[in-house]
């Protein structure tokens, strides 16, 4: 993943951030496509802090609408654990429900990955490790790598 793919999702959730600053607590904690709208480890990540559940809403549609029509490999969505909602963890329950839907209808991957964090896997095969929990190539090399030796050591 580049940068390309990471200005693709800000300038397309550009509006959302617009739209986040008649939030009553933006001023405290306002959602900006800068600081929510990142690349880790190759795989295109949104934070959902600082946004409401019609928001959230809105962020997934435009973010999984990008991501199918610029062949993303997946996409990963921070919900949080739910501290600041009182009950439910509310963004969590909509971003499970709204992925779900997705994913079950476009017969994508989609799973959980650690806590408040949820992945949609458009393409398993050129989807990140981090995204897949598949272990890199390099492991693989390693592994091997390491039983040449003790083969060749054992043989000694």
């Amino acid at each position: 993943m580049s940068d390309s793919i990471q200005g693709i999702l800000q300038k397309g959730l550009e509006d959302v951030a617009i739209d986040a600053r008649a939030l009553p607590w933006y001023t405290e904690s306002p959602w900006k496509t800068s600081t929510h709208v990142w690349i880790e480890k190759d795989m295109p990540v949104v934070d959902l802090h600082a946004t409401n559940v019609k928001l959230t809403q809105k962020i997934i549609k435009i973010g999984i609408r990008l991501a199918e029509k610029n062949d993303f490999s997946c996409l990963c969505f921070i919900t949080g654990i739910g501290r600041n909602s009182i009950g439910e963890a509310t963004l969590k329950n909509v971003v499970l429900k709204q992925l779900g839907e997705i994913a079950l209808e476009k017969k994508w991957g989609f799973h959980p990955l650690g806590p408040g964090r949820f992945v949609v896997i458009l393409d398993p095969n050129t989807a990140p490790p981090i995204a897949t929990g598949k272990l890199p190539k390099i492991f693989w090399i390693g592994v091997g790598l390491f039983f040449l030796l003790f083969l060749y050591l054992l043989v000694l």
